[in-house]
């Protein structure tokens, strides 16, 4: 059970992502001292596309405390 919520599959859900400035274009203007990094929030929407896969009939509501 997750936040009140009983999930319908507990089986982990892997979903493998390639990211590189070969594939994510957008990356390579995108640096930490020269090093490309996926931005925040991009990250936060594959999550939560990924969550939509497991549990299609929940929506985020919020999200809080974020620190990086």
């Amino acid at each position: 059970e997750a936040a009140g919520v009983a999930l319908l599959d507990p089986k982990p859900l892997v979903v493998p992502i390639l990211v590189s400035p070969e594939t994510h274009g957008y990356l390579s203007g995108h640096r930490i001292k020269g090093v490309p990094v996926v931005p925040v929030v991009l990250a936060l929407e594959w999550f939560v596309r990924v969550a939509r896969l497991a549990q299609p009939e929940l929506r985020l509501a919020k999200l809080s405390h974020l620190k990086v």
